[in-house]
């Protein structure tokens, strides 16, 4: 569903909580920015991803042909797939995620901050390269490249792993797994698109956590946000 505008909206609520005004939106993000783009490992990672989908490219048709005819999964089950974002359990995940650890430390900004700007930024990175590619998807729709649903649900699965290791990254990257499947047996995508959706999802948030705790004496100003597209994920 084209559910994308809606969920800009709700991080950019977030996002624009008065949390502080000592740091400007410009200087934070500047600094954000230029610590995720000199990640190694966001960058290793956006690397092995980009290579991994040319390698799956020559393969896609043969894979969604066989996915598609020999299906594994029911579409009963592979709904739950895309209900875990079409329905919003990933917001739901993120923000008891960042309440929980909140809780734990005193400090509920540090969490709210990162998670929101994790998934803000990833769907942001996704609906840009969506519109810069163009491809068309296995069932003749535009906008395959990369998977939204898979770059959306790994971003959470990041997240929650940053948050609290390998109790929350095993089950939350099983979701995502089990979503960028559905989206492949269901004719959404080719595994090319899921590969480096994955790799997003995952690169983006380890560069932010990284910069987050370089930068943890700084705050946030709201953000203002506009989204006026309207995508597939």
């Amino acid at each position: 569903m084209k559910k994308n505008a809606l969920l800009c909206l709700i991080i950019s609520f977030f996002l624009n909580l008065h949390l502080s005004a000592a740091v400007s939106n410009e200087k934070y993000f500047s600094e954000l920015f230029f610590q995720l783009s000199e990640n190694s490992v966001s960058q290793q990672t956006i690397l092995a991803g980009s290579l991994l989908a040319l390698t799956a490219l020559p393969f896609d048709r043969t894979i969604n042909k066989k996915m598609t005819e020999d299906r594994l999964l029911s579409a009963e089950w592979t709904h739950y797939g895309h209900a875990y974002l079409d329905n919003f359990f990933v917001l739901a995940l993120l923000g008891g995620g960042a309440l929980l650890k909140g809780n734990e430390s005193g400090d509920y900004l540090t969490p709210v901050r990162y998670g929101a700007s994790s998934l803000m930024i990833t769907t942001g990175a996704t609906l840009l390269l969506k519109k810069v590619t163009g491809r068309q998807r296995p069932n003749g729709k535009p906008y395959s490249f990369p998977s939204g649903h898979t770059s959306i649900t790994f971003c959470t699965a990041s997240v929650l792993h940053s948050w609290y290791g390998p109790k929350a990254a095993i089950p939350a990257y099983s979701a995502a797994a089990f979503t960028a499947f559905s989206r492949m047996q269901d004719n959404y995508h080719w595994l090319s698109d899921v590969i480096f959706g994955a790799a997003l999802g995952i690169a983006i948030p380890h560069g932010l956590y990284q910069a987050d705790k370089t930068n943890s004496k700084t705050t946030l100003r709201s953000i203002p946000l506009s989204i006026n597209w309207t995508i597939d994920l």
